[in-house]
C-alpha cells in the first residue's frame, strides 16, 4: 500500500468550439414509447437488443418499439420492483437486472425474472462480471460475490469495513472497486489509496479503465481524476465546468482511442485523451438537436458505434456520426449565430469567409477562422432585410434586395458604400427587385429582375437593359456556359438562351404533347456539368440537355425524385450533381444518372430547402440554404457512408393470430450468435396472422426495408418498408416465413431468418370427422322416412297458415276499403258544409251570439271530421304505396321549438310541467307535412295521457347521421300487450275509452316514420315512464 505523494491539477479552459465534429442528438422519450424519461442505466445484449432501466420499468428496444417489462401482479413475471438501478449482460448472454428491491436473472425464453436468493430488499447499486462465473455487486455500499451459475451468494460482504461506491474491470476481466479510501482489486491483492487531504475523502461515483495502466475516476464533488497505475500519479483533469460548477460525474465511457465521454449533472463532457482538451454539451432551449437534459446518468456505446445517453428528465439521447454528417447553422438566442431562417444567397470571399443573405433577417458575415458572425440589417444601414442576390466583384460585395434596389459593401471595411435604385439611376435599373446577380468569366456583372435582364458597369455606376430578351419577363437566375452563351430561367416563361454577343436569343418552353420539351415553364435554376450538359431545375422535375440544346434526360418523382419541385443545384468534385428540393437532398451521377436521396434518415434536419440557395467552397464543402438555416457537408463523407455495407442482426419480435398473441419463443444456438424459433401452431379458425420482425439497425432504422416470403404460399419475395408481414385466412398446411433486411440502397444487410408456421386442418377434414360422417350417413337413411313425413306435415301446416293469412288480409283489405269508401262519401258533404259555415263565422255581425257559438262548434267538428277522413285516406295511400315524400331541408331545432311554443299554454292549462332539451342547429331533409303530423300526434297524446310532466329532447347523432326526438310522460304505463298493439290501426285502449280518438294516429305516424326510412317506437324502461322515440335520417 502506498500513500498519495503527488497530486497534479490540470485545468484546461473550456472552449465552446474546440471540435470541428458536429454533435447532434436524436431524442427518444415516453412519446416514442419509453416507459419513463429517467433513464438510469443501459446495456446491449449479444443479440443486439438494447436494454434501458428507468425509474419506472425495464425497456428492450429494437430500433422501432420499446418492449416494456413492469412489476405487475397480473403479469406475474417475477419482477417485484420497477425501479431499475443497473443492468449487466454476462458472457453467457444472460441479462442481470439490479433494482431497489433485489437482483434478478432474466430468462429470455419465458421472459420471466428470478430473484437471486438473499438479495431480497437489497438495493443493487452496481454490478460487474469477471468472466469466471462470478458476479460482483454493490448493495448498501458493501461488495458482494455471487456464483452466477449456481446462484450461490456469499452471505457476508467482502471487505466489510470498506465503503465501496463503484466497480469496473480491465481488459483482463480483473474487477476493481472504488471506496472512500482508494482503489482495490476484488481479490484483495492490489490496493491504491488516495485522499485530497487528511480531512476530506473523495466521493467516487464511477470508475473506468483507459487501458491497463490508466484509470479514470469520476467523483461527486471533485470532478474527473486520472490515475497512472504504475506511478500512482493522480491528475485532476476537470474539477469544474461552466460558471465554476463542480463536475458531478455519473458515468464514464471510453468511446474510442482518443475520446472519453462523461455523463454528469452538468451535461455531457467529451474529452480528447491525447491532450485532455474537453468540451461540455448541454441542453439548449433553441437547439432541438442539443442534449435533452443536463442531468446525464448513463452512457452506452452499441455495436454499430452509436452512443446512447440516458438522462434523468429527458429520456434517451442518441448520437451517431452518420447522423452528424450535416453541419447545421441556424438562428439561436446566442448572438454569435446566423440571423435569419430563410437562407437564400451564399458567397465566399478571398479570405475564405462566407457572406450569407437571408430572406427574413438581412445579411451575415461568417468569419470562418474565429467562428463569429457579423450581422447587417436595416438597423445598421442595409436597405432591406430580404436579400435575393450576392456577388463579389473585387473588394466589393453586391447585395441585391427585394424591392429596395442594390447595396454595395466594402468587404474589407464592412461598410455600405453605395446604394442604387430605379430612382437614383434615372430608371437605367428597370426594377428595384434584384432577383439574382451573376458575374461572367470575363468580369461582366448581370442582374435578373421581374422586368428583364440588366448589365451593371461597376466602375461607371451605370446600368443597361439587355435587349436580346423581353423586359416584361420575370427572370429568376442566370448561367454562362463554357461557350459564352447566357442561360436564363424564368418565373413561368420557360428558359431563354442568349448568344455571347447579347444580340439574339431563343426560348425553350414546356409542351404537354412533346416529351422532348423541358419539364415545366416554371424554372428555378440552371447549371452546366463538367461534361458540358445543361441541367434545368423546374417545378415539375429536372431536365438535362446536351450542349446542342437537345433533351437527353428527364427526371420526376416516378424516376425516384422525392419531390418534383427542384430548387437549386451544384456539382461536386466527383461528377455528382447535388439538387435541393422541397423534400430532401438528391445526388445524381452525371454519367450514369444513378440517383440517391438524402433525408431525415441521414440526419438531414430540414427537408424544405430554399430557392437558388447553394454554394461549394474552396475545400469542396457544399452549402445549401433552407427555411430553417443552413446545412454544410462534404460529399465524400456522405457518399462514403452511403456506399458502406454493414451487416445487422435480424429477429422476429412479435406474432399475433386473429384470436390471440402468439409466443415467438427461441433457443440460443452455439455462442448465442443466432436464434432458432419454435414452430407457430395455428388452428384453422385463426389462420390470419401478423408477424413483426426487426433488423437491429439503430443507425438507419427508418430507411431499412425488408424482403419476406411465406414459403408454401408466396411465389415471389415481397418488398416492404414496414417491419411486419400480414397474411389473412391461410389454408391449412405447413409454411415457412423467410425474412431479410435491406438498406436504403436495396442491398441485403442481414442473414435470412425463418420461422415455421403450421395451420391445422379443420375438424371436418380429419380422420375422426370421416368416421362421424359414416355414422351420420347411416342415421340419415334411418330417419329418411321421418324426414319426408315431417316435410308433408310441415307443408300442410304452412298451407293452413297461408289460408288463415289470406283470410286475415282479405278482412283487413275489406276494412280498409270500407273506411276508404266512407271517407270519400263523407268528405264531399263535409266540405260543402264547411264552406258556408266559414262564411257565417266570418260575418259575425249578421248572427246572434248564441248562433255564433253554435256555428263555431259546428265548424270545429266539421274540421275534425275532415282531418279524420284525411288521415284515413293518408293511411290508405301508404298501404297502397301511393303516398310519396316531398323532401326539403329543414331546421329541425326550430321546427320542434314551434310545436313546443304552440302546446306550452295547453300543458300549463292542464297543470302539466313541460321541460325541453333541444340541441341547436340540427338540420335534416324531411317531408314537413308528414313530420308535422307525427309530432302533432306525439304532443297531442302527451297532452291527453300525461299526469304531471312531459319531457322533450332533440338530439343530433352525427355518428349515425340521424336526428332523434324523444318524448316522455308520466301517464299510465303501457303493459306488454298494449305495447304490441300500440301501432296497429284502429286500436284503442280500454282504459282510455273516455278520451276521444280514431285509433289511427300512432299507426299513421309510425307509417310516416317508416316512409322516411326512420322509426317510431315505444321504449320500455325502468323509470316508470312512457317514452316515445322518433329517429329520422338527416339525408343531407
Amino acid at each position: 500500500m502506498k500513500n498519495l505523494l503527488l497530486f497534479t491539477v490540470l485545468i484546461i479552459s473550456f472552449l465552446g468550439k474546440a471540435w470541428g465534429q458536429v454533435f447532434n442528438f436524436d431524442h427518444l422519450n415516453i412519446t416514442e414509447g419509453l416507459s419513463n424519461n429517467a433513464v438510469l442505466c443501459s446495456t446491449q445484449d449479444k443479440n443486439g437488443f438494447l436494454w434501458f432501466g428507468t425509474k419506472d420499468g425495464l425497456n428492450r428496444f429494437d430500433g422501432y418499439t420499446f418492449k416494456k417489462y413492469f412489476s405487475d401482479i397480473e403479469a406475474r413475471n417475477g419482477l417485484t420492483s420497477n425501479y431499475i438501478t443497473c443492468l449487466l449482460v454476462d458472457q453467457y448472454n444472460v441479462l442481470w437486472v439490479g433494482t431497489d428491491n433485489g437482483l434478478y436473472k432474466f430468462h429470455a425464453n419465458s421472459e420471466t425474472f428470478k430473484i437471486v436468493p438473499g438479495t431480497e430488499m437489497k438495493e443493487i447499486i452496481e454490478m460487474q462480471h469477471d468472466g469466471k462465473d462470478n458476479l460482483w455487486f454493490l448493495s448498501s455500499y458493501k461488495l458482494f460475490k455471487l456464483n452466477s451459475k449456481a446462484l450461490e451468494l456469499k452471505a457476508e460482504p467482502l471487505f466489510p469495513d470498506t465503503y465501496v461506491t463503484a466497480l469496473t474491470k480491465n481488459s483482463k476481466n480483473e474487477v476493481w472497486a472504488a471506496s472512500h479510501q482508494g482503489l482495490l482489486s476484488v481479490d484483495g491483492k492490489n490496493r491504491i489509496e488516495f485522499k485530497v487531504n487528511q480531512e476530506k475523502s473523495l466521493n467516487v461515483e464511477s470508475i473506468a479503465f483507459e487501458n491497463d495502466n490508466k484509470i479514470w475516476i469520476g467523483t461527486q464533488h471533485n470532478g474527473l481524476i486520472s490515475l497512472d497505475m504504475k506511478s500512482k500519479r493522480f491528475d485532476l483533469v476537470i474539477p469544474f465546468v461552466k460558471n465554476g460548477t463542480r463536475l458531478f460525474v455519473r458515468d464514464i465511457k471510453k468511446i474510442n482511442e482518443n475520446e472519453l465521454w462523461i455523463a454528469s449533472e452538468s451535461g455531457l463532457v467529451v474529452i480528447d485523451t491525447r491532450n485532455n482538451a474537453w468540451r461540455v454539451f448541454c441542453h439548449e432551449r433553441d437547439n432541438p438537436w442539443s442534449l435533452s437534459d443536463n442531468a446525464a446518468y448513463s452512457i452506452l456505446k452499441d455495436h454499430q458505434g452509436g452512443i446512447w445517453i440516458g438522462t434523468y428528465f429527458g429520456g434517451l439521447n442518441y448520437f451517431h456520426h452518420k447522423h452528424n454528417l450535416f453541419e447545421r447553422t441556424f438562428p439561436m438566442e446566442n448572438p454569435n449565430s446566423i440571423s435569419g431562417n430563410a437562407v437564400r444567397e451564399i458567397r465566399q470571399d478571398k479570405n475564405g469567409n462566407l457572406w450569407i443573405g437571408t430572406e427574413d433577417n438581412g445579411l451575415n458575415f461568417w468569419d470562418k477562422r474565429n467562428d463569429t458572425f457579423l450581422h447587417f440589417s436595416t438597423k445598421n444601414g442595409l436597405s432591406h432585410n430580404n436579400i435575393h442576390g450576392l456577388e463579389i466583384v473585387g473588394d466589393s460585395l453586391l447585395v441585391g434586395t427585394f424591392n429596395n434596389g442594390l447595396d454595395i459593401i466594402n468587404i474589407n471595411s464592412k461598410k455600405i458604400i453605395a446604394h442604387y435604385t430605379q430612382e437614383n439611376t434615372h430608371s437605367e435599373l428597370g426594377s428595384n427587385f434584384v432577383m439574382s446577380t451573376y458575374k461572367t468569366k470575363d468580369g461582366r456583372v448581370f442582374f435578373t429582375t421581374p422586368n428583364g435582364l440588366y448589365q451593371f458597369f461597376p466602375g461607371k455606376d451605370r446600368f443597361k437593359v439587355v435587349e436580346a430578351v423581353p423586359d416584361s419577363i420575370f427572370f429568376t437566375s442566370m448561367l454562362e456556359d463554357r461557350m459564352g452563351r447566357i442561360w436564363l430561367t424564368t418565373w413561368r416563361d420557360g428558359v431563354y438562351l442568349i448568344d455571347p454577343d447579347l444580340k439574339n436569343s431563343q426560348v425553350f418552353k414546356h409542351d404537354w404533347d412533346n416529351q422532348s420539351s423541358i419539364n415545366s415553364n416554371r424554372t428555378n435554376r440552371i447549371q452546366q456539368d463538367s461534361e458540358g450538359k445543361i441541367w434545368i431545375a423546374t417545378e415539375n422535375g429536372l431536365t438535362i440537355c446536351s450542349e446542342d440544346n437537345k433533351i437527353v434526360k428527364r427526371f420526376t418523382k416516378s424516376d425516384g425524385l422525392p419531390s418534383n419541385l427542384i430548387l437549386s443545384m451544384q456539382e461536386d468534385s466527383n461528377n455528382n450533381m447535388w439538387l435541393s428540393s422541397t423534400n430532401g437532398l438528391i445526388s445524381i451521377d452525371i454519367n450514369t444518372y444513378v440517383l440517391s436521396v438524402y433525408n431525415k434518415e441521414f440526419g438531414l434536419s430540414n427537408l424544405q430547402f430554399n430557392y437558388n440557395s447553394m454554394f461549394k467552397d474552396q475545400e469542396g464543402n457544399m452549402y445549401f440554404g433552407s427555411t430553417n438555416g443552413l446545412i454544410k457537408f462534404h460529399p465524400d463523407s456522405l457518399l462514403r457512408e452511403r456506399n458502406s455495407e454493414t451487416k445487422v442482426p435480424i429477429y422476429f419480435t412479435f406474432a399475433r393470430s386473429s384470436k390471440r398473441n402468439l409466443e415467438v419463443n427461441y433457443e440460443y444456438a452455439e455462442k448465442f450468435t443466432k436464434l432458432s424459433y419454435d414452430k407457430v401452431m395455428l388452428d384453422y379458425d385463426e389462420s390470419t396472422i401478423q408477424v413483426d420482425f426487426a433488423a437491429l439497425n439503430y443507425v438507419d432504422a427508418a430507411s431499412t426495408s425488408y424482403l419476406y416470403k411465406l414459403k408454401g404460399f408466396d411465389n415471389d419475395w415481397v418488398v416492404s418498408k414496414e417491419n411486419r408481414a400480414y397474411y389473412t385466412k391461410l389454408p391449412s398446411g405447413e409454411y415457412t416465413l423467410l425474412v431479410k433486411a435491406l438498406d436504403s440502397q436495396g442491398r441485403i444487410i442481414s442473414d435470412e431468418i425463418s420461422i415455421p408456421i403450421e395451420v391445422n386442418k379443420p375438424f371436418w377434414a380429419s380422420g375422426l370427422a370421416f368416421a362421424v360422417y359414416a355414422i351420420i350417413l347411416i342415421l340419415i337413411v334411418f330417419f329418411v322416412y321421418q324426414y319426408f313425413d315431417n316435410q308433408i306435415k310441415e307443408r300442410n301446416r304452412r298451407q293452413l297458415m297461408e289460408i288463415n293469412a289470406n283470410r286475415e288480409r282479405r278482412l283487413y283489405q275489406a276494412k280498409l276499403d270500407f273506411f276508404t269508401q266512407v271517407a270519400h262519401d263523407i268528405k264531399t258533404p263535409l266540405t260543402l258544409i264547411k264552406g258556408p259555415l266559414e262564411k257565417l263565422v266570418d260575418n259575425k255581425n249578421l248572427a246572434e251570439d248564441r248562433t255564433d257559438r253554435l256555428l263555431t262548434t259546428m265548424q270545429k267538428n266539421t274540421e275534425k271530421l275532415v282531418r279524420l277522413t284525411n288521415s284515413i285516406l293518408d293511411f290508405r295511400k301508404i298501404e297502397t304505396d301511393e303516398k310519396q315524400l316531398n323532401l326539403t331541408v329543414c331546421n329541425i331545432s326550430e321546427f320542434i321549438a314551434e310545436f313546443i311554443n304552440d302546446y306550452q299554454a295547453s300543458f300549463q292549462l292542464e297543470g302539466i310541467v313541460l321541460t325541453q332539451h333541444i340541441q341547436q342547429g340540427v338540420k335534416g331533409k324531411i317531408d314537413e307535412d308528414m313530420i308535422s303530423k307525427i309530432v302533432e300526434n306525439l304532443f297531442s297524446n302527451a297532452l291527453k295521457y300525461a299526469d304531471k310532466m312531459v319531457d322533450v329532447q332533440l338530439i343530433d347523432d352525427d355518428k349515425l347521421n340521424y336526428w332523434i326526438l324523444e318524448l316522455k310522460n308520466d301517464g299510465h304505463v303501457l303493459n306488454r300487450r298494449e305495447v304490441d298493439l300500440l301501432f296497429k290501426p284502429f286500436h284503442r285502449s280500454n282504459k282510455h275509452s273516455q278520451i276521444e280518438g280514431s285509433g289511427l294516429g300512432l299507426a299513421l305516424a309510425h307509417s310516416f316514420a317508416l316512409l322516411h326510412s326512420g322509426d317510431l317506437r315505444y321504449v320500455e324502461n325502468s323509470e316508470n315512464l312512457n317514452i316515445f322515440v322518433l329517429a329520422i335520417p338527416k339525408n343531407l
